[in-house]
């Protein structure tokens, strides 16, 4: 059993090395790591060479700039393992993850996607943990883990699972390489909507590094991808239409997603986006039963306003 590992690394050379340092440090072995240079313009490239020179599992691929997608998409075109990960190329695993990873195959061959905790590393002192204990070594059929995480009772981040191989190759998973915002979310909902079995792992494996010298995140049209996003997944689901509930999940939860870009829009008072964001609310069906809990209640009210008034929801969000 072997796992494919994908970093795309643009501009990291800062914090690279210890994010392959805690690669290296990996207890079980049987891995392959598929660093990508997405077009570097700092020394990046020349540092994922000298790794590559020292370990053969390891091996570079250097391309010009297209993005965070375009770069995991050449990671899936030649990652040759069982399973794949994907890890950013300035955060941390520990170095029991895969070790962990194997054990629970070994238990379960028929396991098609593992997720596991996670946390958030603001500085040295202040973290925020996401882990489930009341999941923790249980077995999910077919769309069960779907389900929680679209209710956002199961939180998982791009680099807390694992799939198997074959989810992804058979169903033809990609990265959209158009969309800047959301395609994490719509790589996962798809790889779980195809697995008929899925494990939850409670164990903190993956550490995120929330870094001071991050680039602001300034709202732009990129933000309405993540829209094409839900537009797609909605199409994407309602083909197969096998499962009722699942659809009504995903428009609750594409309808939280809706609300947050058009209160982002609305924060920097853009009155080009809101009208965009606006006219694009009409992809989402009114006609389906909700079900009664404090989110869909909360849908249910942000709904009533937007259509009361969207410019005075858009005036509230301001203020909010």
């Amino acid at each position: 059993m072997k796992f494919t590992i994908i970093i795309p690394c643009y501009n990291v050379a800062k914090y690279i090395s210890k994010t392959l340092d805690s690669v290296l440090t990996q207890t079980n072995k049987n891995i392959e790591v598929l660093l990508i240079n997405d077009g570097s313009t700092d020394n990046t490239l020349n540092i994922l060479k000298e790794y590559e020179k020292q370990y053969p599992h390891i091996k570079v691929f250097d391309k010009f700039n297209g993005g965070v997608s375009s770069a995991r998409n050449e990671g899936l075109k030649n990652a040759t393992g069982d399973y794949l990960y994907f890890l950013d190329g300035d955060d941390t695993i520990s170095s029991d993850l895969f070790q962990n990873m194997f054990d629970i195959l070994e238990r379960n061959k028929d396991i098609d996607f593992i997720s596991f905790g996670y946390q958030i590393e603001k500085n040295p002192v202040e973290k925020e943990i996401f882990s489930h204990d009341i999941y923790n070594n249980k077995l999910f059929k077919k769309y069960d883990i779907l389900e929680l995480f679209l209710e956002r009772k199961l939180r998982q981040s791009m680099c807390s699972f694992i799939v198997k191989k074959d989810i992804v190759a058979d169903n033809s998973i990609l990265f959209d390489e158009n969309t800047t915002n959301g395609e994490d979310q719509e790589f996962q909902i798809k790889c779980m909507y195809h697995t008929k079995v899925s494990y939850y792992c409670s164990d903190i494996l993956f550490n995120y590094i929330q870094r001071d010298d991050s680039a602001v995140s300034v709202f732009s049209k990129n933000y309405l991808t993540l829209l094409g996003v839900f537009e797609r997944l909605l199409s994407y689901i309602k083909l197969d239409d096998k499962n009722k509930d699942i659809i009504l999940s995903l428009r609750v939860y594409a309808l939280l997603e809706y609300f947050y870009v058009f209160r982002r829009a609305s924060k920097y008072n853009n009155e080009e986006l809101i009208k965009e964001i606006v006219d694009r609310y009409v992809i989402f069906d009114n006609k389906f039963k909700f079900k009664l809990d404090k989110t869909i209640v909360k849908i249910f009210i942000l709904k009533v306003l937007f259509k009361i008034s969207h410019k005075l929801l858009s005036i509230l969000f301001r203020k909010v």
